[in-house]
């Protein structure tokens, strides 16, 4: 039909505007987070844009909804001020027209971020994660400038370096000097680099074949170790492990880890994606019919106030499922069900649907 295509037309020409918004905005701010990085020398330059990349496709399931739902609500109410919304009602094409238009849009947003949220998303966060390490590896010892002094943790740890490696790999002729429970440590080597944990994130410095003196400043009672290799760590990595371990578990694991809750609390989140969309969709429809031609604009921060709630409850559920005061069979759900009593509340009390019912009556 006609003007089904044209509903849909005039949506997806709003989402594809707003998205491609919001997405250039997200990628400026994650180009200048990694380029900083880089220029710390926690990451080569090379691995830029596929980071920025990876980090893109795990962000599509979060932007998308939203973007689709704002799109719904400004397509319908341009639609509405140019009365073609009463001209479609005329033709006998109303609420349940606007409803099986978007429906149908939204169910094919919700599969693929289904699909997305289910098997590409964890994927990209498996390949950031080892992209990340094998970077922060392979960096160069950018920031540590030869003959000048280098503070880390707030200055407890201070780093001095005469001169680098031809590969910029490798650090000689180190000192540091390391502050610790009213103890300091000074440490000396001909040479030390740079190493990553991986499983933790944290940076480290190893020194190779020299000397650690260890004492309170004041008193003579210095004491006076030969070392091989010492490692200390000038940096740590602060995120939530746990919470990006879970990020990066294939669906499949997840649903075999029934006992662990940080991966209920995860799957329980992929599933939500499709749900989200599809009650999102729902939402624009009903709060557009509601609004009237008059009150475009009250109808749109209205919407953006119960999506950031919609949103900041399921963040919510989400943290407390993990730390086992929600039971997981409780979980997202019930925000679901909430917003779902909420649209069929707006439903129930539309103009449209008194008007729907009394032309009914007249016929």
């Amino acid at each position: 039909m006609i003007l089904r295509r044209y509903l849909t037309r005039e949506i997806l020409h709003v989402f594809a505007a707003i998205f491609s918004l919001l997405l250039l905005i997200f990628i400026s701010r994650s180009l200048v987070n990694y380029l900083s990085q880089a220029a710390a020398g926690k990451i080569t330059a090379d691995a830029i844009l596929t980071l920025v990349a990876l980090i893109v496709l795990q962000s599509l399931t979060l932007l998308a909804p939203l973007c689709f739902f704002v799109a719904i609500l400004m397509a319908l109410g341009r639609m509405q001020r140019d009365n073609e919304i009463v001209a479609m009602a005329g033709a006998g094409l109303g609420a349940s027209f606007l409803r099986d238009t978007v429906r149908r849009s939204a169910i094919v947003l919700a599969l693929v971020l289904a699909a997305m949220s289910l098997l590409s998303n964890p994927w990209a966060t498996r390949k950031m994660k080892a992209m990340e390490a094998k970077a922060q590896e392979e960096s160069d010892i950018t920031g540590i400038t030869p003959g000048r002094f280098k503070e880390f943790s707030e200055g407890d740890r201070v780093l001095y370096v005469e001169k680098l490696s031809g590969d910029k790999q490798t650090m000689e002729n180190v000192f540091l000097q390391n502050r610790a429970q009213n103890k300091e440590a000074v440490l000396a080597a001909d040479r030390a680099y740079l190493a990553v944990e991986n499983k933790t994130g944290n940076r480290f410095v190893i020194f190779n074949s020299g000397s650690r003196y260890e004492g309170v400043p004041g008193r003579a009672d210095y004491e006076v170790t030969r070392y091989d290799k010492f490692g200390v760590r000038i940096e740590r990595d602060d995120r939530d492990q746990e919470v990006e371990s879970s990020k990066a578990v294939a669906t499949a694991d997840l649903l075999a880890g029934t006992d662990n809750l940080a991966y209920q609390a995860e799957l329980e989140w992929r599933f939500s994606t499709p749900i989200i969309v599809m009650l999102l969709s729902m939402l624009a429809v009903a709060l557009a019919r509601r609004g009237g031609r008059e009150n475009r604009y009250g109808v749109m921060l209205t919407g953006i106030l119960l999506y950031f709630t919609y949103s900041n409850l399921l963040g919510i559920s989400r943290g407390i499922i993990k730390r086992g005061e929600l039971s997981p069979y409780i979980g997202l759900w019930w925000v679901h069900l909430l917003l779902l009593a909420l649209i069929l509340y707006l439903e129930h009390k539309s103009p449209w649907s008194r008007k729907a019912a009394a032309g009914s009556h007249g016929n």
